[in-house]
């Protein structure tokens, strides 16, 4: 068994790699894996959309 500080530790690689990943690569981890994960592609979707519902502007770096 796991101590807490590794379990931790390892949940927190996890969660900042997610956070790393844009919506689009969220997606298709999602559907790489065959989850359903109906309640965090709706989040996902909002985060695409935008609050308003429509498609919110990809960013792009300014080349200098």
């Amino acid at each position: 068994m796991k101590k807490i500080e590794v379990k931790r530790h390892e949940a927190e690689e996890r969660n900042a790699h997610w956070a790393s990943l844009t919506p689009e690569e969220q997606l298709a981890h999602l559907d790489r894996l065959g989850l359903r994960a109906i309640k965090q592609r709706e989040k996902i979707g909002i985060r695409l959309r935008g609050s308003d519902g429509t498609p919110t502007p990809s960013k792009k770096k300014k080349k200098k």
